[in-house]
């Protein structure tokens, strides 16, 4: 799995790893996005965007596409901010070799 490059998620491993790059992920997109973010009682119509980007060996992030979408402007907005995710992660490794791995993140958003 890679490893989002903030320092709380670095130097996690397992499960404490992902659950922290997931956390910052959807933390960064939902600071950055032009959208409504859910709330528990204001949340008249909402949807699940699900979004994608290749994290390379080097642990550059490349071949950003919406794989699950609304309507067209939330996805272009979505994909506009999800190319706005820093680069430089810990890539994934496999034994000690790292390793090129398509990243699927879930987006609930309001609208």
């Amino acid at each position: 799995m890679p490893i989002y490059p903030e320092a709380a998620c670095l130097g996690l491993s397992g499960s404490e790893a992902e659950q922290c790059t997931n956390q910052a992920v959807l933390s960064f997109m939902l600071e950055q996005i032009k959208l409504r973010s859910p709330s528990a009682n204001n949340c008249p119509v909402s949807s699940v965007i699900v979004f994608t980007f290749v994290v390379n060996k080097s642990g550059n992030l490349s071949d950003h596409a919406i794989v699950k979408g609304g309507l067209a402007s939330w996805n272009q907005e979505v994909l506009r901010v999800a190319k706005l995710l820093p680069n430089h992660w810990q890539p994934a490794k496999q034994g000690k070799e790292p390793i090129c791995i398509r990243y699927n993140i879930p987006l609930r958003i309001c609208f």
